[in-house]
């Protein structure tokens, strides 16, 4: 997966998001709070709602508007995946 098009404040957020966890056949993607799967990104609310709340949701926008990711819905709080564009694309 390319991730060429995010900036470097993109990815600094990113890499703030320690919440998130990606899974996947691809382990060469070594950002560390990014975790090394790149297939799909999960969002860990549990994290979410007691430390950032409100972050949580521009992190999934914005990689919801990258061209690796649609969008992730929070709703109830729960494990929510993010589905890869190679998976699904419009």
């Amino acid at each position: 997966m390319d991730l060429s098009h995010l900036t470097d404040e993109d990815m600094l957020i990113i890499d703030m998001y320690t919440a998130c966890e990606m899974k996947g056949p691809d382990k060469t993607f070594t950002e560390p709070n990014i975790l090394r799967h790149v297939d799909e990104l999960y969002c860990c609310p549990g994290y979410t709602v007691s430390k950032l709340k409100e972050f949580d949701k521009s992190v999934c926008q914005l990689l919801s508007q990258s061209k690796d990711f649609q969008a992730c819905g929070i709703g109830a709080w729960k494990l929510v995946p993010i589905v890869s564009s190679k998976k699904s694309k419009k």
